[in-house]
């Protein structure tokens, strides 16, 4: 209930964690203005982006996380499981109807967010990326594959190759796709990696063959200390 779906909703969880990380928060961000956030990542009421940045704030915040880890070794299989809520308590003001393009001052004065142990340490773990170019994107599809390229390509040892039922499973909406449909998707992803290699990750060493994508070992897209860096959980 409330993934985080959209273009924006990508955004906002990106806006978070580079707070996060360059705010060194522990536990509760203060957000102030909504507006004024809007504004210094260079968006804008105008825009008519406050009600969905609102609301993409608190489908953030309301998001629980369910991860399992298979382990096995000699005479043994394991799970180990971790389940939590992004934040513990959040408050975010949005006015009705016209109010909150014509006046929202009055409403930006108590939004914040108390995050989880567990999403602050996952944003800790967050990779580096040109914050700018980031919020440039308007594909989804681009956003997300962005994100795990700048987190795994300067973890690759030598060279390693991503299958293409990968991203079917991924990004296939979960169902079996069709032989048209996986043609379909090869192209997109394809063309969406094309465009971070040329306008934002150019440094990015990754070809592609019938069976899949074959990464190699490629510097970080910038230093964590730049100021213009962003930060992105990745997958």
């Amino acid at each position: 209930k409330g993934v985080p779906y959209s273009v924006l909703d990508r955004r906002w969880l990106e806006i978070l964690t580079t707070m996060i990380v360059k705010e060194k928060i522990t536990g509760r961000l203060e957000l102030g203005g909504v507006t004024e956030t809007l504004r210094r990542f260079g968006m804008s009421k105008q825009n008519g982006y406050i009600l969905p940045a609102r609301k993409a704030i608190q489908k953030i915040a309301t998001l629980h996380i369910s991860s399992t880890v298979h382990l096995e070794g000699k005479g043994y299989k394991a799970i180990q499981g971790l389940d939590f809520t992004v934040a513990k308590k959040h408050q975010i003001f949005w006015g009705t109807g016209k109010a909150d393009i014509a006046k929202p001052e009055l409403f930006d004065k108590e939004n914040w967010i108390e995050f989880s142990p567990e999403f602050i340490q996952i944003c800790k773990l967050s990779a580096p990326h040109n914050q700018k170019d980031f919020l440039q994107i308007r594909s989804p599809l681009e956003q997300d594959l962005y994100n795990w390229l700048i987190g795994k390509l300067p973890q690759v040892k030598g060279s390693e190759l991503i299958p293409w039922v990968w991203f079917y499973i991924q990004f296939g909406n979960g169902s079996i796709l069709s032989v048209e449909e996986m043609k379909d998707l090869r192209k997109r992803i394809k063309k969406a990696l094309l465009s971070i290699k040329q306008n934002y990750y150019t440094t990015a060493k990754m070809e592609y063959d019938d069976a899949g994508i074959i990464l190699r070992n490629s510097p970080p897209l910038i230093e964590p200390d730049s100021k213009k860096a962003g930060f992105s959980v990745f997958g």
